[in-house]
Formats: C-alpha cells, sequence, structure tokens
C-alpha cells in the first residue's frame, strides 16, 4: 500500500476518534447538566412539600384532638349544641372547633 494512502487513513482515523472523542465529551456534559437541573428539581419540589407537610400534619392532629375529645368524652360536646345563651367558653371551643376544620381543609 502506497505511503499515500497509509497517511491518508491514519489521518481519518484521528479525525474521526477526534471526533467521536468531542462528541462524547459534548454528551457527557449535557447529562451532567440534566442530572444537576434534575437534583435542583427534586431539592425544589423537597422544600415545597415540607413546607406545606408540617402544617398539614399540625391542623390533623389539632382536628383529631378536639373531634378525640367529643367522641370519647361524654358531655364534653355541649358546645356544639344549639342551646342557648352560651358562655365565652363554649363560643370559643365551638369557633376554635370550625376554625381547625376549616384550616385542615385549607
Amino acid at each position: 500500500m502506497p505511503i499515500e494512502i497509509q497517511v491518508a487513513l491514519i489521518t481519518l482515523g484521528g479525525v474521526l476518534f477526534g471526533s467521536l472523542l468531542r462528541f462524547l465529551t459534548s454528551l457527557g456534559s449535557e447529562v451532567v447538566r440534566i442530572a444537576r437541573d434534575a437534583g435542583e428539581q427534586f431539592r425544589s419540589s423537597r422544600k415545597l412539600h415540607k413546607k406545606y407537610s408540617n402544617p398539614l400534619v399540625h391542623a390533623s392532629l389539632a382536628l383529631m384532638f378536639r373531634l378525640e375529645e367529643l367522641v370519647a368524652e361524654r358531655g364534653r360536646d355541649c358546645y356544639l349544641q344549639t342551646k342557648l345563651p352560651r358562655t365565652s367558653f363554649e363560643t370559643y371551643k365551638a369557633a376554635s372547633t370550625l376554625y381547625r376544620l376549616a384550616t385542615l381543609l385549607a
């Protein structure tokens, strides 16, 4: 095989190898960028979850304790009955129960 053809083939091989290496490098940096973006998105969604999950848990617990008080302890539900006049404590308990329910629903 003549030397000119060998040189041309070696040059072609080098160019193809260099092009492949450049392509793989750019592909790798793109993969790294996508992974970084996915990590940032995960962290932001985690922050959002944390922001709203704690108040939801607190509202659920507050309503649970109030409902447990109503169901488990006989006579403690007097403030939800329609008898009038109510004491200020009974008015507070009725409003507080509605507030706890509204907080959970909001």
